[in-house]
């Protein structure tokens, strides 16, 4: 009896401890979580300072050329008459690079297209981390009602030794059967306590993934147990070629494109005219310095750039079709094993747990006369556990496959709103 006098007051104290400020918070809904987190995610925090590079790079592209100025000194410091600079020759040039053609236009196609990049990387990014944020929901309503169970199965213990303590003072069962009783008791307690730091563990992912070092919400309003009606599986198919991760791939192809069009048109001509003024120390005097100069293999350079973005571009064609078939092979696997959960769950509810509780209650019935031993009930009971917690792991197992399907589809799968 040690284990459940002492350690349970304490294990209530510290329960209460954890829940008492969650109990004065707000309920949360699956919308309020994503709505938290489309705002304080932590993977998303950084999208305004990605954007602002964005903003910087193609400011970048439109600046021309840098100017250059230069000063020269020739025919000083040498030998003979040229020792001092009494002969020396002082320059001082202007230079500009200038860009033909449709150089400076691609530069700034590449940045924008760059930009449409991010964008859809980001959206992809975001819904992403809203489909984790709905995981880590259900999934702590889930442990919520883990500890909800593992609290019944305490109440029933406690019942199977009350009722085993008679059986014993009444000379009806021997001495173990209470032992038997007590030590399923003290491994009820044992099981609750797990499942509550199960559950506070789970509040504290989800309360991080919306930006809270900590749980600030209260109950969480999870339809559980309700599964709607999902779309068509064609409809879906169709909907795989708009998903996110295939705007994203669009759109990194076309900034590809756009940069290997950019490395093509720096390969023209850029000339840069030089123009200033030379002093003469012996005479005082001065003249005008003019020239030009041109890059020499800019073209094999630029052409090899090129190249390179182009095998980028295969390479990202090519995984652009191999991610296709394998999100129409997930999608087709997650839609069958979604159909399974749903009907895995109506027969839970249907006729495995009514079952299970019609046994309870006839083997409780002939325990209490006798006509029973500890082990049917404790083996009854274990069943019925078992049924209820096979009926909520179904269930978070179906909120899992749509949260999952609704990232590969990029749409909601759900007919309806999803509260």
């Amino acid at each position: 009896m040690y284990l459940s006098v002492v350690w349970r007051p304490a294990a209530l104290a510290a329960a209460l401890t954890l829940v008492a400020p969650v109990l004065a918070a707000e309920p949360l809904s699956l919308r309020d979580a994503l709505q938290r987190a489309e705002a304080s995610h932590p993977d998303l925090q950084g999208f305004d300072a990605e954007r602002s590079g964005a903003a910087a790079r193609r400011s970048l592209a439109e600046r021309s050329p840098t100017p250059e100025i230069s000063v020269l000194l020739e025919d000083a410091f040498g030998s003979g008459a040229r020792s001092g600079l009494d002969r020396a020759q002082w320059t001082l040039s202007f230079s500009q690079a200038l860009e033909l053609g449709d150089q400076r236009s691609s530069r700034l196609g590449a940045a924008d297209s760059r930009a449409v990049a991010l964008t859809a990387d980001q959206e992809l990014r975001r819904r992403d981390a809203l489909a984790e944020v709905a995981q880590r929901f259900f999934e702590a309503a889930a442990d919520r009602e883990r500890l909800r169970l593992a609290e019944e199965k305490v109440d029933l213990a406690r019942k199977s030794l009350a009722a085993a303590d008679t059986r014993v003072s009444s000379a009806r069962a021997p001495v173990a059967e209470r032992a038997r009783a007590q030590a399923a008791l003290s491994q009820a307690i044992l099981e609750r306590e797990h499942a509550e730091h199960e559950e506070m563990s789970a509040r504290v992912a989800l309360a991080v993934s919306m930006g809270s070092p900590e749980p600030d919400f209260g109950e969480l309003k999870a339809p559980l147990f309700d599964l709607p009606p999902l779309r068509p599986l064609p409809e879906l198919r169709q909907r795989l070629k708009q998903r996110p991760s295939a705007r994203a791939r669009l759109a990194e192809a076309a900034a590809l494109e756009a940069e290997r069009q950019a490395a093509l048109a720096a390969a023209g001509l850029r000339p840069t005219f030089i123009g200033g003024a030379r002093r003469y120390e012996d005479g005082n005097d001065v003249a005008a310095v003019v020239g030009v100069s041109l890059p020499l293999l800019a073209g094999r350079r630029a052409r090899d750039e090129a190249a390179l973005i182009s095998a980028r571009q295969e390479q990202t064609q090519a995984e652009g079709q191999a991610a296709l078939l394998r999100a129409e092979e997930q999608l087709f696997e997650r839609y069958q094993e979604l159909g399974h959960a749903k009907e895995a769950l109506r027969l839970l509810d249907t006729e495995v747990l009514p079952a299970r509780q019609e046994a309870l209650k006839q083997t409780q019935y002939a325990y209490d006369r006798g006509r029973y031993g500890y082990l049917e009930l404790s083996l009854v009971l274990q069943e019925l556990a078992d049924a209820r917690r096979a009926r909520l792991d179904t269930a978070l197992r179906y909120h899992s496959l749509l949260a999952e399907l609704e990232r590969i589809t990029g749409d909601r799968l759900i007919e309806g709103n999803t509260p």
